[in-house]
């Protein structure tokens, strides 16, 4: 008897300790949908956020952060996906621009990025090289008029990359 009462409170034990956690679960998502709603209401906007990043939808703009997100390629014209994890995307939704965060990008991958953006074209805008070779500011047009840009710092290993369509 007294060891059938020792399993039923393992058992019970093991039963409360489940249903605490999935309500802790349950209780912390639906916290984060009421935040969401009220974020997205002083906003104007929509915010749907997650363990992997946020989406923030308003004013015609989209805005996502993550750990690796998927490149945008329609929204980024002709440039070319870079070497690096994604990890923002700022959009505007009427298709006249886009800028990407990318994080884990090595200098070499820098480097062979900025000799991308030449190649297609764009030029006759801003250039700098830091005096060490670290830092990297490019920016220019193409001969459609299109507008692309890359920033890069060594140390933290991250760039960011905009494009804009041509003037109508």
């Amino acid at each position: 008897m007294l060891k059938r009462l020792k399993v039923w409170g393992v058992v019970a034990t093991a039963l409360i300790l489940i249903l605490a956690t999935g309500c802790g679960a349950a209780q912390k998502k639906a916290e984060q949908k009421i935040s969401d709603k009220i974020a997205g209401q002083a906003i104007g906007g929509k915010v749907e956020s997650s363990n992997n990043g946020v989406k923030i939808e308003a004013n015609g703009t989209t805005i996502e952060t993550g750990q690796d997100l998927k490149w945008p390629q329609q929204a980024m014209g002709d440039l070319p996906q870079p070497n690096g994890k994604i990890t923002a995307v700022m959009n505007s939704n009427s298709s006249e621009g886009c800028t990407v965060n990318v994080s884990e990008m090595s200098l070499d991958d820098a480097k062979a990025y900025v000799a991308k953006l030449k190649a297609l074209g764009y030029k006759d805008g801003l250039e700098i090289n830091g005096a060490d070779g670290r830092l990297y500011t490019v920016s220019g047009e193409n001969s459609s008029g299109a507008s692309a840009g890359f920033t890069y710092d060594a140390d933290p290993k991250e760039g960011t990359i905009y494009y804009k369509t041509a003037k109508k």
